[in-house]
């Protein structure tokens, strides 16, 4: 793994992405389906924030897994303040967008052409 640093900010962006694609997601199935018009809507709303920061997925989870504990708190705080979540909630949000985007770099990582040996 590279030793870049990604800091604080990013996950901050990471945090606020994934949040607001998990509500736009889910207030778009409240009756129980996605239209295709509300799967374009994702698509090109609120996916391509999410899509352009979990591209450094597996950084973000050792940035993550890095904070100290005031870190982690100023980034829960911050999620809690830009989306007026419940401060239990926005933690857990967080740690599974982590999780999520850290998954989602693996998988992209299927995709990408292989370095000849």
């Amino acid at each position: 793994m590279s030793n870049k640093k990604l800091g604080i900010e990013t996950l901050k962006e990471l945090a606020k992405a994934v949040v607001e694609l998990g509500e736009d997601i889910e207030e778009k199935r409240e009756d129980g389906k996605i239209t295709v018009g509300e799967g374009l809507s994702i698509a090109f709303g609120t996916m391509p924030d999410a899509y352009s920061i979990a591209r450094k997925g597996r950084l973000l989870k050792a940035e993550y897994q890095d904070l100290d504990d005031n870190e982690r708190e100023e980034l829960v705080q911050y999620v809690v303040d830009e989306l007026d979540l419940e401060h239990d909630d926005a933690e857990v949000k967080i740690e599974a967008g982590v999780k999520l985007m850290a998954s989602f770099d693996e998988f992209l990582a299927t995709f990408r052409k292989k370095e000849a040996a």
